[in-house]
């Protein structure tokens, strides 16, 4: 819909004088009218906001030259003192209405760390847009931007008062001195000839009114997410290892974890944890593909080399929805500068979403953790190891992630990542609670000790607080650490999980359902899922998930061991033992799982099979918790032997002993007033 502004402007007794100062500035099927900071597109009228055009005829008067932001800001706001925010929202608009060049550039191009630059071939006109207002002394400025209704004209001052953009506050626009006649122009005329139109006046103002409305409406449903909604999802797949070097490949994936981790802390942007944006990897991979099925708008790819000293690397950021490049980098640096350049990267990318930054956020993204370079390349490659599953990869994890606190003793991440570790490996009866809790103990608080902000430092605390049955403290911490990285998949996990065992199903079921948002492809989340459901004796739905997660992955032992306990709580212990049988089949030999197998044998009248399993758990020189083993006692009937090995646990603080209150492999000792008092002393709710 188009203006025809003659005519409004003669239905108020305005008339336009045509003189040769003012410019008309034409680039391809575009008209900049420099005077009433209007945009046309062919003959229709773009509704922008004033500063908006004002950046453009900034950008346009000085075109083919690069204009630095501190240019841009004095020229633009010449009175006042914004943020820069402001200007790059402005510049995001421009680009999304003006798109690209015939030649295929964008018409506003951005030279790293120096402005922005105007391309296109660019034709000026003259045309005079001064107005001399003959027959009324009422001061008047035409509204030429929508406002959704906070924008008004205040008559007496001449100044328009509107919105920058619709989802800033309100800023008072300046009046032009051109748009407006000087008091020695304005003619008074008698009362009787200014009523001479009156109805024709209304009618015109009516349908002034009935214009800008249209031009609400159409903003309105701009916002709605489409491709030219602002980005509030990502995520960063691995990086590429261009060196050819598998050995590398911790330092590809490292790089592309630490710009996942930095990117997470913002609570304005929803980030994709690593384990779910890991699952793409490779070359050849279909990014809108990826981002649906991750949830996303805009997905970061990036390749890394080593020459010698030095890390070349290549990252780019795709806009999804329309597959469209927003921006793209080369980096190269010394091996010893990684971290800053995880700095450097991640303010690249927030400035190109037009992200708005706290102070706090600001520095919270500059933030070293370390200083020494040799600490951080150990830190990567134990992250690396403690993420697989085998024990000896946890073991090596752990190495590294104490050779990294060797070099930098004050470093809380490696002090933070070296407790969760221990606790892993203590908590999966991979090794002895007595020896790994007291070490992981000791790491967490170490590691807020050093920075009281570190999410995953309050995330390592929580979950020893709950294995040590200290439950309001767990919580607190969980909370914390939600609170500083509310990306953190992880937290919403554990804290889902510890919501689960103290019996609040419902809120567990919601937060491990935001887990995996966050982190859609984890198998763990997954998993926590169908826990969720065991955990709150929906034991149908447990099952059903679990049998999702065999359909992505059929070798994910967890499923079967989860579909074990559910068919077991059921009562159906034929499919119980077959679910831990293919556990067992593909490589889940664990004294956990042979304790229940063997307590599914003797629910099944299967007795004989279940000895002989309790025997060899007995004799067996591999940690076996004396929580768990009094599941194979009661399904034998040994409630003696039960409640001894239960008084065990407890002396041994046994992690496993968190259960009590929804494991329903203890369902039969739950009678027992020994039980109560057993479940009162962990501190469980009744």
């Amino acid at each position: 819909m188009s203006l025809d502004l003659d005519l409004i402007y003669s239905q108020f007794n305005f008339k336009v004088d045509k003189s040769d100062k003012n410019k008309i500035y034409e680039f391809e099927e575009f008209r900049l009218d420099a005077v009433h900071l209007m945009l046309y597109q062919k003959y229709e009228e773009i509704p922008l906001a004033p500063k908006a055009v004002e950046t453009l005829l900034a950008l346009v008067e000085k075109r083919g030259e690069i204009l630095s932001k501190d240019e841009l800001m004095k020229t633009i706001w010449t009175d006042s003192i914004v943020e820069e925010s402001n200007l790059a929202q402005y510049l995001h608009i421009l680009r999304k209405t003006l798109g690209k060049t015939k030649d295929g550039k964008s018409f506003i191009e951005t030279f790293r760390r120096r402005g922005y630059r105007f391309n296109g071939e660019v034709h000026v006109g003259a045309f005079s847009s001064k107005i001399k207002q003959e027959n009324t002394n009422q001061k008047f400025v035409p509204i030429h931007a929508p406002t959704n209704g906070k924008a008004i004209r205040e008559a007496t001052s001449g100044k328009v008062v509107a919105l920058a953009d619709w989802r800033h506050d309100a800023e008072e626009v300046e009046k032009l001195p051109e748009a407006i006649s000087p008091p020695a122009q304005v003619t008074k005329f008698p009362v009787a000839k200014r009523k001479t139109f009156p109805l024709i006046g209304a009618i015109v103002f009516g349908l002034l009114i009935l214009a800008l409305g249209f031009f609400a409406f159409i903003r309105f449903h701009s916002e709605t997410p489409t491709a030219d909604a602002p980005i509030s999802t990502i995520a960063v797949l691995p990086f590429e290892n261009g060196s050819g070097d598998a050995n590398l490949d911790y330092l590809s994936d490292g790089l592309s974890e630490s710009l996942i981790d930095r990117l997470a802390q913002l609570s304005q942007l929803k980030v994709i944890a690593r384990s779910s944006s890991f699952k793409y990897r490779g070359q050849n991979i279909d990014l809108q593909d990826a981002a649906a099925k991750l949830g996303v708008q805009a997905i970061v790819t990036g390749r890394v080399a080593q020459r010698g000293d030095s890390l070349i690397i290549r990252v780019e950021m795709i806009d999804t929805r329309d597959n469209r490049q927003l921006w793209s980098d080369n980096f190269t640096r010394k091996l010893s500068d990684a971290q800053k350049l995880q700095t450097d990267i991640s303010r690249e990318i927030t400035e190109n979403l037009y992200l708005r930054l706290s102070g706090a956020q600001t520095r919270q993204l500059a933030k070293q953790e370390t200083t020494n370079p040799q600490a951080y390349e150990l830190l990567l490659k134990g992250r690396f190891y403690a993420l697989k599953i085998g024990k000896e990869d946890q073991k090596k994890g752990i190495e590294y992630y104490e050779q990294a606190i060797a070099v930098d003793p004050d470093y809380a991440l490696a002090y933070a990542k070296l407790s969760g570790a221990y606790a892993n490996f203590a908590g999966n009866s991979l090794g002895d609670p007595k020896e790994f809790i007291p070490k992981a103990q000791a790491a967490a608080r170490k590691a807020l000790e050093l920075d009281e902000n570190l999410a995953d430092a309050h995330l390592a605390t929580g979950h020893l607080y709950q294995m040590a049955w200290d439950w309001a403290a767990a919580e607190a911490a969980y909370k914390r650490a939600i609170e500083l990285n509310p990306n953190l998949a992880d937290a919403r996990r554990i804290y889902a999980f510890y919501l689960g065992v103290i019996g609040r199903h419902d809120e567990s079921i919601i937060e491990v359902k935001r887990a995996r948002e966050l982190d859609p492809m984890s198998l763990i989340n997954s998993m926590s899922v169908a826990d969720a459901f065991l955990f709150a004796r929906r034991f149908d739905e447990a099952i059903a998930e679990s049998e999702k997660l065999l359909e992505l992955n059929e070798n994910y032992r967890g499923a079967y061991y989860t579909l074990g306990f559910s068919y077991a709580a059921k009562g159906m212990y034929g499919e119980a033992i077959a679910n831990y049988q293919e556990a067992t089949r593909r490589g889940g030999n664990s004294m956990s799982g042979q304790i229940y197998l063997g307590a599914a044998y003797a629910r099944s009248g299967e007795r004989e099979k279940a000895l002989d399993i309790l025997k060899q758990l007995e004799t067996s020189k591999e940690y076996v918790s004396p929580g768990e083993l009094t599941v194979l006692y009661a399904a034998l009937g040994e409630r003696e032997k039960a409640f001894a090995s239960f008084e065990k646990a407890y002396a041994a603080r046994d992690s496993q002993l968190q259960f009590l209150k929804v494991d329903p492999a203890f369902d039969s000792l739950r009678d027992d007033a020994r039980f109560q008092d057993l479940q009162r002393r962990v501190g469980l709710p009744q």
